[in-house]
């Protein structure tokens, strides 16, 4: 009987460890964006998953920050220093955020995956959109059945439609996508 709890509690254990989530921050400035509803979105962001793994990439200045590495005030340092948007490329950005994700799903592993991203709407009419969030998806194998995927996006001052957001259907993405505009 004494074997038999011992087994029970190990293995409590390990589910517990295998529901660990994994927040992935994507922030982009663009001009139409409210500078201090940003970064009040990105403290807000971080204190809600204090508990968990996080990734965030500050797409302007190429800067990836986690746990260990967060700095908020070299990042608001950042934002605050960005007076446009810099040119994007999506197959250079695309690597730039799958090293960092590909790696942390290789660590450990997570049963949620959770992608923030603070976008303005302008990244929409380039279509950055599919080029680099549905290919982020399809690269780093981030499908449903593996785990439960949740996008959330974040206007930041900003306006934009759900129409927006959805992927365009040659990417065969099957995930409901979330605009939060309120803090």
């Amino acid at each position: 009987m004494k074997q038999f709890i011992i087994i029970l509690i190990t293995i409590c254990f390990s589910i517990n460890s295998f529901t660990q989530d994994l927040h992935f921050v994507y922030v982009r400035f663009e001009n139409t964006m409210d500078t201090e509803i940003l970064k009040e979105q990105i403290e807000k962001l971080i204190i809600d998953f204090s508990d968990s793994d996080f990734i965030l990439y500050y797409s302007n200045e190429n800067t990836t920050m986690d746990g260990y590495s967060w700095n908020k005030r070299e990042l608001f340092r950042q934002i605050n220093s960005q007076n446009s948007s810099i040119p994007i490329s999506p197959p250079d950005e695309l690597e730039k955020i799958s090293v960092p994700l590909e790696q942390h799903l290789q660590d450990k592993s997570y049963s949620d995956l959770y992608f923030h991203y603070c976008i303005g709407s302008k990244f929409f009419d380039n279509d950055f959109h599919n080029k680099l969030f549905a290919k982020m998806l399809i690269v780093n194998s981030l499908i449903p059945s593996k785990y439960n995927i949740y996008l959330r996006y974040y206007p930041c001052g900003d306006f934009y439609n759900p129409e927006k957001i959805q992927f365009d259907t040659e990417y065969n993405i099957n995930l409901i996508p979330k605009i939060i505009s309120s803090l």
